[in-house]
């Protein structure tokens, strides 16, 4: 969020300054034995199916990052990309230096931005059928009222950052998601960062051509001021190829075909929504939103959710059900699919940005097989707004940022390890670096192997990951080689990069082989 403090005003506090800070009053009873005895008996009456429904996972020492991450995304190569602010942490300007580190060395490369363009708070995401990961929008980094930009980059190994054509319209917070025949939408934003107004325009950018707007897509219903629905939407392909979105209370449906449509989907009916709630596609046609409040999520005397409700879009129309709610309650988590299929939210807080009231040091993991939910291992520092989780390649999630502004300035990671980690782990000796949609591919793993799973490479900021999605794959064979089925088209896996996993009887994930599908 980008609310530059006046010179008479601390970036942060133990309260907060996203706005003016409001006393909390009264108190609230968290219930807590009740809740862990609810927990206990609700694990007891779940099947145990793998070691990692045992224990609680570990953290690894707290380390230094180069920036406050506000933005990541899982590389082509198996690296990460974050940036959002300079190398101290503090908000404002323009960003000189994005960061890639490598996790299998923990090596850091922080480089010089050679573009005009301030990152902060853009649209990032991976451009299939290349190495590039794509940045659009952000702040204009010469006013002080915090205009949008419509500026784009390119990030490469090979050639690092560099410019690319403008989008049509200036956005701050605008959510990207690849579509099936390879193009990025783009969807929401604002003009002048959290005052609006809305940008009720989407449009697609095609690798190589440029961007086209949707002009009969234009929506108040879906992205406008009314609830900050421009703020990140959270949107999806869904099996039927349209995007499925949910902003605010609003549900809808958007056609990209020729100038594109919008039509509604019906009302969101639980207090789990708003930008301070996090979701995540956990299986095909399947979503997860928690967290998040139905009042204002700027407003620190409001309590955040614990709600969780299941959105399945894989019919005609989204069908709602309610699903075990979280111990906690949080704005700003950020939920990340596992290689297993379980979810991972981790960070946020009752009250939103603030150290008042009760914070999500603690992690917790949903089984969709139980619907239950587990806390697990504490991290050292609190993850509030603008803090990002990413799963890695080797299983591992890396959880980091927070701050600009917030009462923390978080220059730090953790990586989490599940239990899974723990014990003997399979291997992919070999695998295809590309696939195709339906096709059957051959790899080779050690005997353990009981399930491959693909996880599509992550692209998370402000609490939403819109790329990641998990499918689980048919397999046959026996030994050594198996023979495994692509997903079936583009709508289920769009074109991208992803993670395919090998796991043993016990639930242990291999280290991931980074494939491309192909559109």
């Amino acid at each position: 969020m980008a609310i530059r403090p006046r010179v008479d005003e601390p970036l942060y506090s133990t309260h907060t300054v996203m706005r003016p800070e409001r006393r909390h009053t009264g108190t609230r009873s968290r219930r807590r034995s009740s809740l862990a005895i609810a927990s206990l008996m609700a694990m007891a009456t779940s099947v145990l199916t793998s070691c990692e429904t045992l224990g609680p996972g570990s953290w690894s020492p707290l380390e230094s990052w180069p920036i406050i991450a506000i933005h990541a995304a899982v590389t082509p190569d198996g690296k990460v990309m974050t940036y959002g602010t300079g190398t101290d942490g503090v908000l404002g300007g323009a960003i000189s230096v994005y960061d890639i580190w490598d996790p299998a060395t923990g090596s850091h490369s922080t480089l010089s931005n050679p573009t005009s363009v301030d990152l902060f708070c853009s649209t990032l995401a991976p451009v299939p059928g290349t190495d590039d990961v794509m940045t659009a929008g952000g702040d204009n980094g010469n006013s002080q009222f915090s205009e949008a930009t419509a500026a784009t980059t390119l990030y490469s190994a090979a050639l690092g950052l560099r410019s690319a054509p403008p989008m049509h319209r200036a956005r701050w917070y605008g959510t990207g998601n690849t579509l099936p025949n390879g193009d990025i939408l783009v969807e929401g934003g604002s003009a002048f960062d959290i005052s609006g107004p809305a940008e009720l325009t989407p449009e697609i950018y095609t690798p190589g051509v440029g961007w086209r707007l949707l002009t009969g897509a234009t929506s108040s219903y879906a992205y406008g001021d009314d609830q900050s629905r421009w703020w990140y939407p959270r949107s999806w392909v869904a099996p039927d190829g349209r995007v499925f979105g949910i902003s605010g209370s609003n549900m809808y449906y958007l056609d990209t075909a020729g100038a594109g449509s919008v039509t509604s989907a019906g009302t969101f009916p639980g207090d789990n929504t708003q930008p301070s709630s996090t979701a995540v596609m956990y299986r095909p046609g399947k979503i997860l939103q928690v967290g998040g409040t139905t009042g204002d999520f700027l407003d620190q005397n409001i309590p955040a959710s614990r709600a969780a409700t299941i959105v399945d879009i894989n019919g005609g129309s989204p069908v709602l059900s309610a699903a075990q709610p979280m111990h906690r309650r949080r704005h700003w988590a950020t939920a990340t699919v596992l290689p297993n299929g379980r979810v991972l939210v981790t960070g946020g807080s009752e009250l939103q940005n603030s150290l008042l009231g009760d914070v999500g040091y603690s992690p917790e993991v949903w089984d969709p097989d139980t619907d239950t939910w587990r806390e697990l291992s504490a991290e050292v520092h609190p993850r509030l707004y603008h803090s990002v989780a990413l799963l890695l390649p080797d299983g591992r999630v890396l959880v980091a940022g927070g701050g600009a502004p917030g009462p923390v300035q978080n220059l730090n990671a953790q990586i989490f390890s599940p239990t899974y980690l723990e014990g003997d782990r399979p291997t992919i000796s070999s695998a295809p670096s590309s696939i195709d949609h339906g096709a059957n591919f051959t790899i080779n793993v050690s005997s353990d192997v009981s399930r491959i799973t693909l996880v599509r490479a992550g692209s998370v900021t402000h609490s939403f990951n819109s790329g990641q999605r998990f499918m689980e794959l048919a397999m046959s064979g026996h030994g050594s080689t198996r023979t495994v089925t692509a997903p079936a088209n583009a709508n289920v896996a769009p074109p991208g990069t992803y993670m395919l996993f090998a796991l043993n009887s016990s639930g242990a994930p291999s280290v991931a082989k980074m494939v491309q599908i192909d559109g």
